[in-house]
């Protein structure tokens, strides 16, 4: 479908998407929308996450059911995207969402955040040696060096000095174990 023959769309139509007609839209899809129609949606979270980068700020100043989005989802955002989402979307984001929060979009979601929600931004950041930012960095890096045999001694090191620093809000495991996994595969990291 053509970007301007969504105008044509009723909005009640955008409420009965289905999972796999949301993951199969495209960017400029989902560029085509009103804001009423993007306000209608039943989940965001199933906009694929490439198709997050075309989401226009006033398309989610309506939206506040944001309980299932993902960190990457939400970082694929425009950074004015982001800072439209209204103080309640920000309340309705999950914990692990906003602990991978990059630091522009954990500033921006901190001046919106109720007492909870601010405790779970200002915990992740404090005293963060290790952010989302940078471990996406380091395992993109790595990532590009890993041979067919497998990882190197240095370069097992390196993430498991990582990943033993990061700690969740609870003092538990946070998202970077799961980054690691989609990174590079399921145990492609876990020694012999």
């Amino acid at each position: 479908m053509s970007t301007d023959a969504w105008g044509s769309v009723p909005t009640t139509a955008f409420g009965r998407f289905t999972a796999a007609t949301m993951r199969g839209l495209t960017a400029a899809s989902v560029s085509g929308w009103t804001a009423e129609q993007f306000a209608a949606v039943a989940n965001v979270g199933w906009i694929p996450e490439a198709a997050a980068s075309a989401i226009r700020p006033e398309q989610l100043s309506r939206v506040t059911d944001f309980d299932t989005v993902s960190a990457r989802w939400l970082n694929a955002l425009s950074v004015e995207a982001f800072a439209a989402i209204p103080a309640d979307g920000v309340n309705q984001m999950s914990l692990a969402a906003l602990q991978g929060l990059d630091a522009t979009r954990r500033g921006i979601a901190m001046g919106k955040a109720d007492k909870i929600h601010a405790g779970y931004l200002a915990a992740a950041s404090r005293d963060a040696g290790i952010s989302y930012d940078s471990v996406l960095a380091m395992l993109t890096g790595m990532q590009s060096g890993i041979g067919a045999d497998g990882l190197s001694v240095d370069q097992f090191a390196a993430i498991n000095g990582m990943l033993s620093g990061a700690k969740a809000v609870n003092g538990g495991q946070t998202y970077v174990s799961s980054l690691l996994t989609s990174m590079i595969g399921k145990d492609a990291w876990r020694p012999a």
